[in-house]
């Protein structure tokens, strides 16, 4: 019978591998949980740095803006 989810394959250097399996342990969970739950971190860490790099980059532009009131006069 498939899987219902998706799987994925990984080699990990032991002093990490182990660390995961304690932490697994203490929060009594599965390794994969485990796994799982600190991708998804690293990838919400990810997406606010990618969203703060664009934020960086508007504030440093000077040209005039519109302001949000004025979007969603525009809108309605």
């Amino acid at each position: 019978m498939p899987a219902a989810n998706p799987r994925l394959n990984m080699v990990l250097e032991k002093p990490l591998y182990q660390m995961i399996v304690r932490m697994a342990k203490k929060g009594g969970i599965s390794i994969s949980a485990k796994a799982r739950d600190l991708l998804l971190q690293a990838i919400e860490l990810s997406e606010d740095q990618m969203l703060s790099d664009i934020v960086s980059s508007r504030l440093k532009d000077k040209r005039p803006s519109i302001s949000h009131e004025a979007v969603w006069a525009h809108l309605k």
